[in-house]
């Protein structure tokens, strides 16, 4: 035991011996007894590495290391496991070996989720924003979820330059985190993933570059604080009118079809729409 304490915890142990004396005392006696009924009864067997009786004076003389401390001779077991107390370590070792490996486990499952999330999100929102900017330069584009949404003060052209404004800010944000996310994905996917997973780093990496291409056709340096050039996204997005600050979150939050599967979308929406309002 005394192999696994360092000296601030032996210190302990002997100072709380000597506060403890009565108490102590009390107990040797007892151990005392019980240890000559058990010589009585089991000649042939050793207990410890002394013969009599302990006194106090013994007890507070032995080190942390004594065989005395050792629990598994008192259960009659010579074998190693129970006995050594290498052993006995190696063991707890081994078990928390096991341990690690299940956290390593775990902490994979989490980091495919998170990555499949940021993936399948970049992608929404940049769907999102193409399917915006084709309709701003549609002169005749057929009615869609966008005119149902509720915006006082703003005609069908500027509420989807108002929400496309959103949604850019959003990605941008968006991206940020994936950027100060990358270096310790593609190194927990080294050591965490199964060797049959690894491969589907590639899709990271692919996210990774379709994020420096947009920032770069924005006008964005990596690592910038920025959010957006202002003059990139009026050029960008033709915003000339009301830039949406005063549009409430409820309304801009409802924009999320999918531009492959507009029609289906459109109708969901509009039946979600008639029970709200």
């Amino acid at each position: 035991m005394g192999a696994r304490l360092g000296t601030k915890l032996k210190e302990k142990i002997f100072k709380a011996v000597g506060d403890r004396r009565p108490a102590v005392v009390k107990l040797i006696n007892h151990f005392n007894k019980c240890y000559s009924n058990f010589v009585t009864q089991f000649p042939n067997q050793t207990l410890a590495d002394f013969n009599g009786t302990l006194t106090y004076d013994m007890f507070a003389a032995m080190n942390l290391d004594d065989p005395f401390w050792n629990d598994g001779l008192y259960y009659h077991c010579k074998a190693p496991w129970a006995i050594d107390p290498n052993v006995r370590t190696g063991i707890n070792c081994v078990l928390l070996l096991g341990r690690i490996q299940e956290e390593f486990q775990l902490i994979a499952q989490e980091l495919s989720r998170a990555v499949g999330w940021a993936i399948s999100y970049h992608k929404l929102l940049t769907s999102n924003i193409d399917y915006l900017k084709s309709l701003l330069h549609q002169s005749d584009c057929p009615d869609s979820h966008i005119d149902n949404i509720q915006m006082v003060g703003m005609n069908r052209k500027s509420k989807m330059k108002c929400i496309a404004r959103e949604l850019r800010m959003r990605l941008l944000s968006h991206q940020t985190i994936v950027h100060d996310w990358s270096d310790d994905v593609r190194w927990l996917w080294g050591v965490c993933q199964p060797n049959k997973n690894k491969h589907h780093i590639n899709a990271w990496i692919e996210l990774m570059d379709k994020v420096r291409s947009i920032q770069r056709d924005w006008g964005l340096e990596e690592d910038s604080v920025d959010l957006v050039d202002e003059e990139v996204e009026e050029a960008a997005l033709d915003v000339n009118g009301d830039d949406g600050e005063d549009a409430e979150d409820d309304w801009v939050d409802e924009i999320g079809y999918d531009p492959a599967n507009q029609e289906e979308q459109i109708n969901m929406n509009n039946e979600t729409e008639r029970n709200e309002w």
